[in-house]
């Protein structure tokens, strides 16, 4: 029988004191966000006592509400039944310059293994640091006349500024050697592939691209042998290599597979019937470390009791054996939540459900299959070129530059050249909060002891929760070392039930139909949210999220900039930062400051949810950054626009949803200007949902607000359509108009930004299943010769409906 967690015995509201306790140390010296303590008056009503403190709280992006005692809510999860996926984080991948920094480094050791030769050994800092290569080579790319101009002075100034202490003199000329030795050779070769590929999509096409040159074995002689870039413990890489079944990640790649039937060019938004989801954060980018091999059904994977003869037993170990030696180029793990014991005494987790962690055995004539990620078709293992630091796998003639024989040893350009794409990976199990408690308390005791956690900081809460914050911003900026933790996040309420109680299973429960349970307020009257059509998970419906200590989310805005409200029900501090939505573009700019090679190769990374900038380097680049510390019990808001993001400090349990006030709507119509310019799949439509409150039952107060948003949209709607008739009308065809009613988001959905054409659209009738739609920026792309232009609504209707807006405005 599986033991289910007691929700009475952590930590709730009635253990939190109702006032903060001043904080007196936060790293970075980060100013303290607001906390709001409403009355019982105050708080009957969310969007009135919003609206009052909005002049005041909207400054500092994130606020803290303490509801009145009195509010209490019981958490009310069947810990039982409740069962989630977490994704899996490595800290200092989340950090966006430590991230650059090793994943630049990997590439520069793939090139390096390519050209056939051992990369020279990073040399190490004062401190015992490893040098930080990508800092090296982006100070002299950044020195004016780059590598060739740098004189003597400039490389010792240099090696100071990195720390490096070699020689007891002449560590500039050592600088400059390894330079020259390491890097100018992988640059250069960056710049051939950039000129060469200047005239199609450049790096944007390495995916399915290759190397046809082969790995040369590296000699093991004396005065070629060189350490690996960091130090891995070497007992760790030869017990990995000297077994068939090598501990997970290795054992996932190795699993057969069913081939997905997904269409890949399908895009990101997760899209039935005309619905859209908010995307989780996996899915925002494709995978750069994972095997990128599609999960097998139960009735594909045939597990065999007895073993059977593998032909390619001895390949596979082989392989097995060298992609270990290149995971040697990683940062040393200094603690992994993958590492807990799951068999131990107290930490019993075999009733977690998920992939067996042994390697499934194959029949004789298939052997270990990978699937091509081009056209999804599984192979044998010798069948495909395997690229070696990614482990995707192609056919030959599936490569953009086909190669004529299946390589030994390949490496596919994205790990050479990179594309700069990162996504958290999904742990594989499902937990249950019992199991994911002891794995996450187990962790924090692991921790604590390794880093030797002095008395009296355990003991002072304060103190303790400083002590986390600190060695959480090391851990993130940290090239040495890594830690890997797991988040429950994007855990959808209308699958495993809310924490809030609902009408629908407890009528009589006060706090069902109470305006501040989340569950209610983003459909409240006052919500722009309720006009939206459908239900939106994530956004109008809300999302679970179980922490442990270190799982992140990470810098974001809110879908269509609106306003997020999150409640935490149990567990241990949740620490917010937060930005201004003054300050966003302010944000943005320091993004790209600090690792402009992610932010080009990957423009629309602050979608993406997938990085962390320190709060230190931010308020160096001018940027406004407020901290909070949320405990059970209470509210964080987050205002239109405002980056936020954060870490948890130990296992908790939140929940959250997004709410739009009329204040929102200007947020809202700068939302889908940047969504088009990034072409990011809005959730809904904007001009729908205008239109929407529009023709309903206006209050004079509504209106005043509604009817310039309403005019804009007439204005803009005319231009647009009679610039294309104008441009158009010469054709000796003209495009004909044609009327249609309501259409499902997909058929209104541009092309090539991802708009969503409300009002018209220009669609190219083709001989596909669907037909292939553009908004009027992107008109020219199609074929008007098999086009029509499309019209929901007339402009004449729309500027009718502004007319009975403006008529409910008093005069």
């Amino acid at each position: 029988m599986k033991k289910t967690l007691n929700l009475k015995q952590l930590k709730s509201k009635k253990d939190v004191p109702y006032e903060d306790p001043h904080k007196e140390h936060r790293p970075f010296q980060v100013p303290t966000a607001p906390t709001y303590y409403p009355t019982k008056e105050e708080f009957k009503d969310p969007y009135e006592y919003m609206a009052k403190i909005r002049p005041e709280a909207e400054q500092f992006g994130i606020i803290k509400i303490v509801p009145p005692a009195s509010w209490n809510p019981k958490c009310v999860i069947d810990s039982g039944s409740f069962k989630f996926t977490a994704r899996t984080q490595s800290l200092n991948m989340i950090g966006a310059a430590t991230r650059a920094a090793l994943d630049y480094m990997e590439r520069l050791a793939n090139f390096h293994k390519l050209s056939g030769s051992d990369m020279r050994e990073i040399p190490s800092t004062s401190a015992n640091k490893l040098l930080n290569v990508y800092q090296l080579k982006n100070a002299v790319t950044s020195h004016p006349g780059g590598f060739e101009a740098m004189q003597p002075q400039d490389w010792e100034l240099l090696s100071k500024k990195l720390d490096l202490e070699i020689l007891p003199h002449s560590n500039g000329q050592y600088l400059r050697s390894f330079y020259l030795d390491t890097i100018q050779p992988y640059e250069g070769f960056l710049k051939k592939q950039e000129q060469e590929d200047s005239h199609s999509q450049g790096v944007k096409r390495v995916k399915n691209e290759n190397f046809s040159m082969r790995l040369a074995t590296p000699s093991h002689s004396p005065e070629t042998s060189s350490k690996p870039s960091f130090e891995t413990p070497t007992q760790q890489i030869l017990q990995y290599g000297e077994t068939d079944n090598p501990p997970t990640p290795m054992s996932e790649y190795l699993k057969v597979q069913k081939p997905s039937t997904a269409n890949k060019e399908a895009p990101q938004t997760m899209r039935a019937k005309g619905k859209r989801k908010r995307e989780p954060e996996l899915e925002i980018a494709s995978l750069r470390r994972s095997s990128r091999i599609r999960e097998a059904s139960e009735e594909a994977v045939t597990t065999q009791k007895q073993p059977v003869f593998d032909p390619y037993a001895q390949q596979r170990k082989k392989f097995v054996a060298e992609r270990l030696a290149l995971l040697a180029t990683q940062p040393k793990t200094l603690l992994s939540i993958e590492d807990m014991d799951v068999n131990g005494d107290e930490d019993d987790y075999s009733d977690a459900e998920g992939e067996d962690e042994e390697t499934t055995q194959k029949t004789p004539e298939e052997g270990p299959s990978f699937v091509c990620e081009k056209c999804v078709q599984v192979e044998p293992f010798h069948q495909l070129a395997v690229c070696h630091s990614c482990m995707e796998s192609y056919h030959i003639g599936c490569l953009d530059k086909p190669l004529t024989e299946v390589p030994e040893k390949w490496f596919c350009v994205r790990c050479v050249v990179g594309d700069g794409s990162f996504t958290f990976e999904q742990s594989g199990k499902k937990w249950t909060l019992n199991e994911f408690k002891k794995r996450a308390d187990k962790f924090e005791r692991q921790f604590a002891l390794q880093m030797g956690l002095p008395k009296d900081i355990a003991d002072d809460p304060q103190a303790y929760e400083s002590w986390i914050e600190n060695h959480y911003w090391r851990l993130v900026n940290s090239i040495d070392e890594t830690v890997t933790v797991e988040y429950g996040a994007d855990i959808h309420v209308d699958k495993v039930g809310s924490g809030f109680p609902v009408a629908s299973n407890d009528p009589y429960n006060k706090y069902a139909k109470d305006p501040w349970n989340l569950n209610v307020l983003p459909l409240r009257k006052e919500s722009l949210l309720r006009h939206v059509q459908n239900e939106i998970s994530g956004v109008t419906v809300p999302w679970l999220y179980v922490g442990m200590m270190f799982s992140t989310f990470c810098w974001h805005c809110e879908d269509h900039y609106t306003y997020s409200a999150n409640y935490q029900h149990l567990g241990a501090t949740k620490t917010w930062y937060g930005i201004p939505g003054a300050d966003a573009l302010k944000f943005e700019a320091a993004l790209r400051a600090n690792v402009p090679d992610l932010m080009e190769k990957q423009p629309n990374l602050m979608f993406q949810l997938v990085t962390m900038l320190s709060p230190q380097t931010l308020i160096k680049f001018g940027v406004r950054v407020y901290a909070c510390d949320q405990k059970p019990g209470q509210f964080v808001v987050t205002y239109p626009r405002a980056y936020h993001g954060g870490f948890n400090q130990g296992f908790n349990v939140n929940e959250a949803v997004n709410f739009a006030p009329p204040d929102w709507v200007d947020y809202g119509t700068e939302s889908v200007k940047v969504y088009k310019k990034f072409k990011k799949p809005p959730v809904f439509s904007h001009d729908e949902l205008l239109l929407k409150v529009a023709t309903t039952k206006l209050a004079p107060d509504t209106a005043q607000w509604l009817a310039p948003h309403i005019k804009a949209m007439v204005e803009a709607e005319h231009a647009r359509v009679e610039a294309f008739r104008q441009e158009t009308q010469q054709m000796d065809s003209p495009v004909q108009e044609v009327r249609t009613g309501d259409l499902e988001e997909d058929a209104y959905c541009c092309t090539k930004c991802e708009a969503l054409c409300y009002l018209s659209h220009i669609v190219e009738k083709t001989d596909k299943t669907t037909d292939t739609v553009f908004c009027y920026d992107h008109w020219r792309d199609a074929n008007l010769a098999k086009s029509i232009l499309r019209v929901r609504l007339p402009v004449t209707e729309v500027d009718s409906i502004y007319r009975d807006v403006l008529a409910k405005i008093p005069a």
